[in-house]
Parts: structure tokens; sequence; C-alpha cells
């Protein structure tokens, strides 16, 4: 297992243009699919405006902890699924399900030539939107629309949906997943490229709001008893 970094760290490096590209940082949407049967994190880069969009992650550093593959239901990283399978494990470049394709360090990116796609990116990972201007600007920051869950991470006003990392419900399962890399920024209807890197811990299956007050108050009730 990498190291695990807690905590995040923001580097930003204009290369190129006349506008600025502010990310903030990684976050994440905990929750259940398919009937609870699977325990799922959606990752975003998360930006400060409509005019960021996001261009690529690469130098990636994921890990399991308290687990050790994730639930894909195709064999792929490739975001082709286009919803059919909503627990299934994938990295994306925005909304577009055809518009996410792997850079040269993704060695696991599908199943063959002895490679498991089940388990965490190979070291070093990138993933990139094969399009950086497609229709829809299906890759720009965008005010998220989320299901129910709880969310971690940086907070911001706009986000890009960048990957599904699910695995498999477990009782009283205590599963994080270590996220961390440079991702790269371009500015709609402008130049240039803007580089950022941030490492967030994310944990699978936090209880819902209602359900923590129900183990608060199932545990108030016990005291009570034991006093």
């Amino acid at each position: 297992m990498r190291k695990v970094l807690l905590g995040s760290g923001l580097l930003a490096a204009c290369v190129a243009g006349s506008a600025s590209a502010t990310f903030i940082g990684f976050g994440s949407q905990s929750y259940t699919a398919l009937a609870g049967a699977y325990n799922v994190l959606d990752v975003y880069a998360m930006y400060s405006s409509t005019t960021d969009k996001f261009l690529n992650v690469f130098n990636s550093d994921i890990d399991l902890i308290g687990a050790t593959n994730f639930y894909q239901a195709n064999g792929t990283w490739a975001n082709t699924n286009s919803g059919s399978n909503a627990a299934d494990s994938r990295v994306a470049a925005g909304a577009s399900s055809g518009n996410t394709s792997p850079d040269g360090s993704f060695a696991n990116w599908e199943d063959g030539e002895g490679q498991d796609s089940t388990l965490p990116p190979s070291p070093g990972a990138g993933w990139f939107a094969a399009n950086p201007n497609p229709a829809g600007n299906t890759n720009g920051a965008k005010v998220l629309v989320l299901v129910p869950g709880i969310w971690q991470g940086a907070n911001g006003p706009f986000g890009v949906w960048i990957g599904r990392f699910s695995v498999l419900a477990g009782p009283d399962s205590i599963r994080f997943m270590q996220f961390g890399g440079q991702i790269g920024t371009g500015v709609v209807g402008g130049s240039g490229t803007f580089f950022g890197q941030d490492s967030k811990l994310f944990k699978f299956n936090i209880p819902a709001p209602g359900a923590m007050a129900l183990l608060g108050l199932a545990g108030l009730v016990g005291r009570r008893r034991r006093a």
C-alpha cells in the first residue's frame, strides 16, 4: 500500500494563457447503489467559476483501505456505461460518456494481458478529456446535482465529475479511498493550461444524518439504562 496522506496540498501553476483558473480541490459524494448492495464514492474536481473546465488527471495516487478491489461491471475504467449500472466503477471527464481516454501510465485501464482493472488505478495513472471542447461543454464546471448522500472533501460552488468508485457493501465495513493527483484545467473560451494538486481521504458508507441521529439516540438510551 502506498503512503496515506491526510489532508490536502494545493499547487497552482499557470503555463500559458491570458485568464486564470482556480481548482479548489477534490470532493466526493458518498452513497449506496443498487438497493444498498454497493457503497459508492462519486469524485469531483471543484472549481470557483463556470469558466473553468477539466482537462486531465495525471500522476494519480489512488488506494483502497479496508478493501482490495473495486466493483466493476464491464472490465474497464472507461466511462462507456451510460448509466446502465449505477455502481460501475469508472473514471470520467465530465458528464459525456464517450469523452474519457487513458494516458500511457494507466496500465490497468481494462482487463487483459495480465492486468486487473478492478484493482486501484496503477501508480501515476491518468485520464483526460479526449475532446477538450465537447458539445455542451460537458467537461465544464457546473452547479452539482447530487444523489442523496454525504458530501466529503473540498467545498466549492462548481464541479466536474471525474470518477465513480464502488465497493461491495458489507456489515460494519470500514473502508476508505485515498484519492490524490495532479489536475490540468482550462478556461472555457480561453487558452492556457493551469495545474493544481490535491489529496483527500474519503470514507465509504457514511450513515445518513437520520441514521446517525438514531445511533446517537440509541447510545443515549443505553447510557441511561446503565446509569
